[in-house]
């Protein structure tokens, strides 16, 4: 990476400037800024597009983009495009005067229509040849349930559109510029961005630019500038952009901080083309020729690290590895830790950004430090625990209020305090029960359980998977069908019994919450679950009761698997 560049850090805070105005900003004061950096493929050569390139790019995507719409129409994109290309695609839509909406092509039909119409979306940016499968549910779903809704379906542009002299633009090349770009006033639409729908359906959340300029102002950049400065290179190698952390690292914090993001080579230079799936593997091959000082991932990756001296080697030259999305499973961060890597946490969210401080502590790494110029009220729970609400402050907007008396958002996130620490909390399950699994998914216990807990062999159910990458369920047969837990056979016998019934329950859930055969785990009848008054069981006490045959199954399970990335949509899928 270039180490001679000076550059001219953009304002955080009062005098900040919006995105759009930022791309002004950085053209004009830092044009030779590496905004990005990947592994050329096949060879250990880094290219780099330098902020002159990348803001042309946008500029060509939005003069491409803007077409006939005027000023905050929104504009949907469900694309398997490049890094390099998605976030140039999502600035320049913002350049041009609209709103951009990056959503998961993994959505379902149904899904998609509902985000497209509560956004009032007309247009949709779509990579048409690799997601023919979710056009054809799109218009089925249009086609049977709102025929007279106006869409329009186009192509997302290429890598060639954006980037037509790829790493190597100069200012004499030409270039046109968008005619009357776009200033927008702090309270206008930004970007809509997406709940996981681990409860329903997933809801648009629209952040406006105030919000944007909130977030990037509240992400400790000056911190990470601070501890990479002698290589402020951060790997965000194969985060998705349409994903909250994907928009932060590839979107402003490359922009607001002149922090060179590492990303994977550009993949997509034809039609059936997909960006290139993140593995735990390739991951890290691309990561050590680029040598980024920093990384963040999802902490799916971690499980695969901690079992490779190879990858514990390169994790070991980090200032820090940090990880977002999910829970990290502390056993295996503490097995990286116990090697010589340093694990950073963060806390954030869609809906109130991200909140803490980049702690550089092994000893305390499960624990947060909020950041100033938030207002956090903490509501004590009757286990002890505290629920974290947000409060609308002068710098700190959250994007969604729901409270009922003053402005600000209840995350329903339960938290406990360190016990000798001041200022340090960290993060220990949720009101709702929901389970968030190490990949960031959610999954919602509660319409599954109900469904097997009406089997009439079944006395008692209880879902579990906080941390890990599935789900598990474990339970209590009625006393006529109870087994010999170390009786493979009528262990086996007994799973047979109840699959049918498991199988109806995981048609009401999204795939990563399905629950498969080899992760039913049965109570011994010598260790009841326990129950409060009412006969319901206590579930976390049930959780904390049969721990250890949790962690046992889970070692069996991951004893035999890795773990990646998801995979992009392909035609048909």
């Amino acid at each position: 990476m270039s180490s001679t560049i000076t550059a001219i850090l953009p304002a955080l805070g009062k005098s900040q400037l919006n995105l759009p105005d930022l791309l002004d900003f950085n053209l004009e004061h830092n044009p030779n800024f590496p905004i990005f950096a990947y592994a050329e493929s096949g060879s250990t050569r880094t290219v780099e597009i330098r902020m002159l390139e990348y803001v042309r790019a946008a500029h060509r995507i939005g003069n491409a983009i803007r077409g006939d719409s005027q000023p905050g129409d929104i504009i949907a994109i469900v694309a398997n495009l490049d890094a390099i290309v998605y976030s140039a695609l999502i600035v320049g839509i913002m350049k041009a005067g609209l709103v951009p909406f990056p959503i998961s092509p993994r959505n379902s039909p149904s899904a998609l229509l509902h985000l497209i119409r509560k956004t009032s979306a007309h247009r949709i940016i779509m990579t048409q040849t690799t997601l023919q499968g979710v056009i054809d549910g799109l218009k089925a779903e249009l086609e049977t349930f709102n025929p007279t809704y106006v869409l329009s379906i186009e192509e997302a542009p290429t890598l060639h559109d954006a980037y037509p002299h790829l790493g190597k633009e100069t200012t004499e090349d030409p270039f046109a510029p968008i005619s009357a770009t776009f200033s927008p006033k702090d309270s206008d639409k930004g970007i809509y961005l997406h709940s996981s729908g681990s409860t329903g359906l997933p809801k648009p959340i629209l952040l406006t630019h105030q919000i944007l300029k909130d977030d990037a102002a509240l992400m400790s950049i000056p911190k990470i500038r601070e501890v990479i400065s002698e290589k402020p290179l951060n790997g965000a190698i194969g985060l998705p952009t349409f994903h909250m952390i994907g928009f932060c690292y590839q979107v402003l914090v490359p922009l607001y901080g002149l922090i060179t993001t590492a990303v994977f080579a550009p993949t997509v230079t034809r039609p059936d083309a997909v960006p290139i799936l993140g593995t735990a593997e390739n991951v890290l091959e691309a990561a050590k020729v680029l040598k980024p000082s920093s990384m963040l991932t999802f902490p799916t990756l971690f499980h695969s690290w901690s079992q490779s001296e190879d990858a514990i080697e390169f994790l070991r030259t980090l200032r820090f590895l940090s990880y977002g999305g999910g829970p990290l499973p502390p056993r295996i961060a503490e097995s990286l830790i116990s090697r010589g890597v340093i694990i950073a946490s963060g806390y954030g969210g869609t809906e109130f950004g991200g909140v803490t401080k980049l702690r550089i502590d092994t000893e305390t790494w499960q624990y947060f430090e909020f950041v100033e110029g938030i207002n956090i009220r903490w509501v004590t729970q009757a286990d002890g625990t505290y629920e974290a609400q947000f409060l609308t402050t002068e710098t700190h907007h959250v994007a969604i209020e729901n409270l009922s008396d003053v402005p600000g958002y209840s995350t329903s996130d339960l938290f406990e305090p360190h016990p000798t620490i001041p200022n340090l909390w960290k993060i220990v399950g949720r009101i709702d029960d929901v389970i968030i699994h190490s990949s960031g998914e959610k999954t919602v216990p509660a319409p599954m359980e109900a469904i097997i807990t009406a089997d009439p062999i079944v006395g008692g159910a209880i879902i579990f998977g906080r941390q890990r990458d599935q789900p598990g369920i474990l339970l209590e047969p009625l006393p006529a069908y109870q087994v010999d837990v170390n009786d493979s056979a009528q262990v086996s016998k007994f799973r047979n019994l109840i699959w049918p019934t498991i199988e109806e329950a995981n048609k009401v859930a999204p795939a990563f919450s399905r629950i498969f055969k080899e992760m039913i785990l049965i109570v011994d009848p010598e260790k009841p679950l326990p129950r409060v008054g009412k006969g319901t069981v206590a579930r976390k006490a049930a959780l904390t009761l049969y721990g250890p045959e949790i962690d046992k199954l889970y070692e069996t399970v991951e004893s035999n698997s890795g773990s990646d990335f998801v995979e992009p949509l392909k035609a048909g899928k």
